[in-house]
């Protein structure tokens, strides 16, 4: 009988530790992240992607240029209802992967009203990028500042339509008139009106730690003077990342080669200014992160979509896995 009893209780026991096993290993396996995809089927996915972004931006277009809201209304909802799923069915078979991102808002300065204090709501350190010389100039670096978020120098460097174009140059052309401003890289420039452009353009702005290019299409696409930019940068201590306006960039590579903290732009969020969009964008580049471990977004802190489309969408980063960092977190 004891001897029943005896077998009975370490028959329980094994059952017990068979059963404790199985349940830790079934926890194991739900915590491995689900498969990621390889680089062949990433390669896939981008060229299936590349296939509906050109008709986004052509069915905004038709928005702009046909009179009457109801087609404006149908197509939008047919960008919804393709791009955004696409990339959520992307970022879930990432399941539990982790990554960083970076948000840059560019063209800060021109405001300090409205809704440019939705990005200081978010409680997570954005970049700004600040335009020199304008009005509100200081007084949002001083904000970011003080409200825990890196502050960039926003440098206005010359782009394709501001002068005469050739042939090579119809990859970077600018859709819109080069405004004046209180500082600029142009081609042409000697090294050290490089350097006095960008001395008075980082004394401007307070608490700046590094740089990227506002437009710049042409200049950064000319191999000497973006060697004078990223010394100067270099001296001063100050990390480059290039916005990529252009295919034909050379900043990030030069930056690489002289050893320069740097980095470079993964996606644009807010070509188009509407919400849907800038979520889509959002997705786009936690999809990227998830790739690669990180990517760098670039929005714009002048337009209200972009504000709006962080509101929404930063509380749900934590269950994607995805942290936001400041700039300066990834440039190497």
């Amino acid at each position: 009988m004891k001897k029943d009893g005896l077998l009975l209780g370490i028959t329980t026991g094994l059952a017990v530790i068979v059963c404790v096993f199985s349940f830790t290993l079934a926890i194991a396996y739900l915590q491995i992240p689900k498969e990621i995809p390889t680089p062949e089927e990433i390669e896939i996915a981008e060229k299936e992607l590349k296939e509906e972004l050109p008709k986004v931006t052509e069915r905004q277009k038709i928005k702009k240029d046909v009179p009457g809201k109801k087609m404006a209304v149908t197509e939008k909802t047919e960008i919804k209802e393709k791009v955004l799923p696409y990339y959520l069915g992307l970022i879930n078979k990432m399941g539990t992967k982790t990554a960083k991102i970076v948000i840059i808002l560019d063209d800060a300065g021109y405001s300090i009203n409205g809704f440019t204090k939705l990005f200081f709501q978010t409680r997570v350190p954005l970049t700004f990028s600040v335009l020199p010389g304008l009005k509100y100039s200081k007084a949002i670096a001083n904000m970011a500042h003080e409200n825990g978020m890196e502050v960039m120098l926003h440098m206005p460097m010359e782009y394709c339509g501001n002068s005469k174009t050739t042939a090579e140059d119809k990859l970077c052309q600018a859709d819109h008139n080069m405004h004046p401003y209180k500082y600029a890289i142009l081609t042409g420039m000697s090294k050290e009106v490089v350097e006095k452009e960008l001395t008075g353009a980082i004394n401007d702005i307070p608490h700046v730690v590094g740089i990227n290019n506002h437009m710049g299409s042409k200049a950064t696409a000319d191999k000497e003077l973006m060697s004078f930019v990223i010394d100067t940068a270099k001296t001063k201590n100050l990390y480059f990342i290039d916005s990529v306006t252009t295919g034909r960039s050379v900043a990030y590579k030069l930056a690489k080669l002289s050893a320069q903290r740097t980095n470079k732009r993964d996606v644009f969020l807010d070509n188009i200014n509407d919400k849907e969009y800038v979520k889509e964008r959002i997705c786009e580049l936690i999809y990227r992160a998830k790739c690669k471990g990180y990517a760098i977004g670039i929005g714009h802190a002048t337009k209200v979509a972009t504000a709006e489309a962080l509101a929404e969408m930063v509380p749900k980063l934590k269950e994607y896995g995805i942290e936001v960092v400041p700039a300066s977190e990834l440039v190497n």
